[in-house]
Order: C-alpha cells, then structure tokens, then sequence
C-alpha cells in the first residue's frame, strides 16, 4: 500500500547525514555558498509511484539539487 493522503520530506545540505557536499554550489560570481532546504512532496499516482521510477527518492533529491543549483548558478 502507497500512501498518497500524507506529505513527504526530503532534506537537502547543510549537515544532513549522507549527504557529502550536496548543499555546496557556486554562484554566478563564483562564489561558494552552502544551503540547506527541505523539499515536500506527495504521491498523486501509486501505479507510477511504485512501477516507473526505480528510486523515487533518489530522482526528487536529484531533481530539487538540480533546480536549486540552477538558481543559485544565476545569483549573485
């Protein structure tokens, strides 16, 4: 059973176990800064949730560091 009524959290940076350097990004001056954020997300699908994605977790954490670096890589 997928429960699809509650919210989930995936931690990102900043002192999180297991995470290396994931919190570390370089601005668009070149500048090193180190975030910490939390990502929330819920299931709307169960069949796609379980049968199309190998590591959900893995592909939201892949997928919020991805974002979040192209941010930071534009700011100053």
């Amino acid at each position: 059973l997928v429960q699809v009524t509650g919210q989930r959290t995936t931690d990102i940076g900043s002192g999180n176990a297991g995470d290396g350097d994931s919190g570390l990004m370089l601005t668009r001056d070149q500048n090193i800064v180190d975030m910490g954020y939390q990502v929330v997300w819920n299931v709307s699908d169960p069949e796609q949730y379980l049968f199309n994605l190998a590591d959900p977790q893995g592909t939201i954490r892949a997928v919020a560091e991805s974002a979040m670096r192209d941010i930071v890589a534009r700011s100053e």
